[in-house]
C-alpha cells in the first residue's frame, strides 16, 4: 500500500504541469455549468435525475449500497474511457475534456440541486455529489500522471503500465463511493428520519 501511495506522489511531483492543467480545467468546467443555462427540455431531464438521486440517498426503499455500486461501476467505466485514451499519445490529452465534462456536470448539478432542493440540496451536493466529484477527476488525474509519457514504450508494457494504472485510479474511485456511502448511512439516513 505505501508502495502505491509513493508512486502515486511521485507521479504527481514529476507531473507538476499536467496537475494545474487539470486543477484549472476542473475549475473552468463547475465555473462554467454554475453559469450558463440550460434549455427547458434539458433541465427538466436533470431535475428528474436530481430527484431520483435524492430519493435513493433519503428514502428507506432505496439500499445505498446498491448506490455504492452504482457510483463505482460509474466511475469504473469513466475510468475504462480514459484508459483506452491513453493508448494513443495524440488521444491521450482528450482524457481532460473528460475532466471538463465531468467538472461541466458537477457544476450544473450543484446550481440544481441548490435552487431545487434549498438546503437538503446544498448539503446533498456539498458532501455527496461535490466529494464524488472531485475524488473522480482526481483519480482521472492520477491516472494520466501514471501513463503520461510513456506511449512511446513497447505496447506490451504500455498495456502493463496502462492496466496497473487503472487499478490505482479505480482503487481511488472506490474510495469517494465509500465516503459518499458512509455519509449516506451515517449522517443523511440518521437526519431524515429524525427531522
Amino acid at each position: 500500500m505505501n508502495n502505491y501511495l509513493n508512486l502515486i506522489v511521485s507521479n504527481l511531483n514529476r507531473c507538476k504541469k499536467l496537475v494545474v492543467i487539470s486543477i484549472a480545467i476542473f475549475i473552468l468546467g463547475l465555473i462554467l455549468g454554475c453559469v450558463l443555462s440550460i434549455r427547458d427540455d434539458l433541465k427538466c431531464i436533470y431535475q428528474e435525475y436530481l430527484s431520483n438521486y435524492l430519493s435513493k440517498v433519503f428514502l428507506r426503499e432505496y439500499s445505498p449500497i446498491k448506490l455504492l455500486f452504482e457510483r463505482f461501476l460509474n466511475s469504473g467505466l469513466i475510468l475504462l474511457l480514459v484508459a483506452f485514451l491513453s493508448l494513443n499519445k495524440y488521444a491521450f490529452y482528450l482524457s481532460y475534456l473528460v475532466i471538463f465534462y465531468r467538472a461541466f456536470i458537477l457544476g450544473l448539478a450543484g446550481k440544481l440541486f441548490i435552487t431545487g432542493a434549498l438546503i437538503s440540496g446544498f448539503f446533498t451536493f456539498a458532501f455527496l455529489i461535490f466529494v464524488q466529484g472531485v475524488i473522480s477527476c482526481f483519480s482521472i488525474t492520477v491516472f494520466c500522471c501514471l501513463v503520461c509519457g510513456k506511449n512511446d514504450c513497447a505496447y506490451k508494457k504500455l498495456a502493463v503500465l496502462t492496466f496497473k494504472a487503472f487499478l490505482i485510479s479505480l482503487s481511488i474511485s472506490l474510495i469517494g463511493a465509500i465516503i459518499e456511502f458512509l455519509f449516506i448511512v451515517c449522517m443523511f439516513r440518521p437526519i431524515n428520519v429524525y427531522f
